[in-house]
């Protein structure tokens, strides 16, 4: 087999591993944006849950409605996120719940501590949000596994010739077919 026909032979999967590969990489990233997208909407509904915990905490001042909307608007969409098949954020939901139940009876004249319930909260939610940021920053397994079958694909037509380069390296040419050993390939040389 000529180099020609090698190089030829080798062109056709390379193209398709480079198309698949790209295809992975713009694919990987754009989940990547939605699930950073989605811890970021997290973040800034529990900030908005807890400081309106904080001022139910003390009654509310002149408007606890809107502080009541506020809690309860970010609960339902920290809720409405949560995936329904795993039990993730279940024991944040849960603590949110008992934060909830525990502000209703709040006023000025008798304030309710929240600074556990809070920090609680805020621990339970950490752990989950540093598992989707590891997602984030890992990838997904599929992504990971494509990523790689990609780089395989695109480095399969150089292995013969890693093999082939090593053979001579470590002296081993002469356990190669007459036709692969190195004299067969230069110019001038008797066979």
């Amino acid at each position: 087999m000529t180099a020609t026909q090698f190089a030829l032979l080798g062109l056709g999967p390379i193209a398709t591993a480079l198309t698949i590969f790209g295809l992975v990489v713009v694919r990987g990233t754009k989940v990547s944006e939605f699930r950073q997208a989605w811890i970021n909407d997290q973040r800034a509904d529990l900030g908005k849950l807890l400081s309106a915990a904080r001022r139910l905490a003390t009654g509310g001042g002149s408007k606890p409605d809107d502080y009541w909307l506020s809690f309860d608007e970010a609960a339902t969409r920290i809720n409405l996120r949560k995936n329904p098949t795993n039990n993730e954020w279940n024991d944040v939901l849960l603590l949110i719940t008992g934060l909830r139940s525990s502000l209703v009876g709040a006023t000025s004249a008798s304030p309710v501590n929240v600074s556990t319930p809070v920090e609680n909260i805020e621990i339970a939610s950490r752990k989950w949000l540093k598992k989707e940021w590891k997602r984030v920053r890992f990838g997904e397994a599929g992504y990971k596994t494509l990523l790689l079958f990609g780089a395989i694909m695109v480095l399969w037509p150089v292995l013969p010739l890693v093999g082939f380069g090593l053979f001579h390296l470590l002296g081993l040419s002469h356990l190669l077919p007459p036709d692969l050993q190195l004299e067969a390939f230069l110019p001038n040389t008797p066979k």
